[in-house]
């Protein structure tokens, strides 16, 4: 904003147009065609520069989304990933164990069959020996009974290993899919599908920074496109110059009393939709007013910028240049409102011609122009 409310100054094109009403060139016949056209410039370049940062609003939300997606996508692959290695890990060491423990038991049943064949001979050599080979015959069959009950216990082992080793082999297979068929459903494969849940999360990603991208540039370009137009001076500048200069001579009166003038700003402002900020300053260029800014359908008193000395910023300088204009300036976006606006000022003259203050006045360019399209389609 021009009078006291900070302003985000857009690179601005020197104003090669007329201040007057329309466009004035050396080739007056072309001169309304080229103002028609021209305004029609105007209308879409608002329309435009409405949906610009709507659209980079919107690609940068579906950024977000996407980069939330993706590092969420990313967390759970590498946790799965993680998971298919532990379980990978420990089936492996489960099949270990299974294998030396079937191995254990298949030496002791060797063992064990080696002794009964030692025992069954030691009982035939008894038996030759006689009377005399009794007593270690008794012990070669007590020997020969532990080796088969020895054996059956082996036997019984083996098979519980083997049902271990059954059940060991099922998990592998639920890990690894391995000895199953292609569609079914293990960790490895879920994990393979989680994995590429997440790239195609990160090309998303990927994607709407694109999309941002191409927003912010859309965005830019009707910035640029909306501000060459507003160098021009349309219907739509002469419009609100008209409406500053009927609200001059209602201020004459009550330049020195502040709560009055103010008043009559804030009545003057409420009724037209068009304009964003009054203010006044005295004719040095101190401000005697408060910010009379519109929000909404209320007006808001802002005391902050009283006193400010005003005299030095061009706005301010191009009313002081000639008493009987209104000066118009360049287009800017608003700091406050984010809305591409010019502002309009002119100074109040007394009675005897004297400048007895200078009125600034900052004009929402788009809804001007919107207004003026909607009033020529009627």
């Amino acid at each position: 904003m021009r009078g006291g409310m900070p302003t985000s100054q857009l690179p601005s094109f020197p104003s090669r147009a007329p201040r007057a009403a329309g466009i004035v060139t050396p080739r007056a016949e072309r001169g309304t065609a080229s103002l028609a056209q021209i305004e029609h410039i105007a209308a879409t370049a608002v329309q435009l520069a409405t949906l610009g940062p709507r659209l980079a609003r919107l690609a940068a939300g579906m950024q977000t989304q996407a980069d939330t997606q993706a590092r969420h996508a990313g967390q759970i692959a590498d946790a799965t990933a993680q998971l298919a290695a532990s379980l990978t890990a420990i089936v492996a060491r489960l099949q270990e164990s299974s294998d030396n423990v079937h191995s254990v038991a298949s030496e002791i049943a060797r063992i064990a069959d080696q002794t009964r064949i030692l025992a069954l001979n030691a009982s035939i050599e008894a038996a030759r020996a006689g009377e005399q080979g009794r007593a270690f015959n008794v012990v070669a069959r007590e020997v020969q009974q532990l080796a088969d009950a020895t054996r059956h216990s082996t036997g019984a082992i083996e098979e519980r290993v083997g049902a271990i080793d059954g059940a060991v082999r099922e998990v592998a297979a639920s890990v690894v899919g391995a000895d199953r068929a292609a569609s079914a459903v293990t960790v490895q494969s879920v994990n393979t599908r989680v994995q590429a849940m997440a790239t195609t999360a990160r090309e998303q990603r990927d994607g709407a920074e694109a999309l941002h991208s191409l927003g912010g540039q859309a965005n830019d370009l009707t910035e640029r496109l909306l501000v060459a137009v507003g160098t021009f001076r349309l219907a739509a500048h002469e419009r609100a110059a008209q409406a500053v200069r009927g609200l001059l001579p209602e201020l004459v009166s009550v330049v020195g009393q502040r709560a009055e003038l103010e008043a009559k700003l804030v009545r003057w402002l409420a009724a037209r939709p068009s304009f964003e900020l009054l203010y006044v300053t005295d004719a040095a260029g101190r401000q005697i007013t408060a910010n009379l800014a519109r929000r909404g359908d209320e007006v808001a008193v802002d005391p902050s910028a009283l006193g400010r000395d005003w005299r030095e910023r061009p706005w301010f300088r191009d009313a002081r240049a000639e008493a009987t204009r209104v000066a118009l300036s360049d287009i800017y976006r608003s700091a406050a409102t984010g809305e591409f606006c010019f502002t309009a000022s002119a100074q109040i003259l007394g009675g005897d011609g004297r400048c007895v203050g200078v009125l600034g006045a900052d004009v929402n360019f788009q809804t001007l122009v919107a207004a003026d399209a909607a009033s020529r389609g009627r």
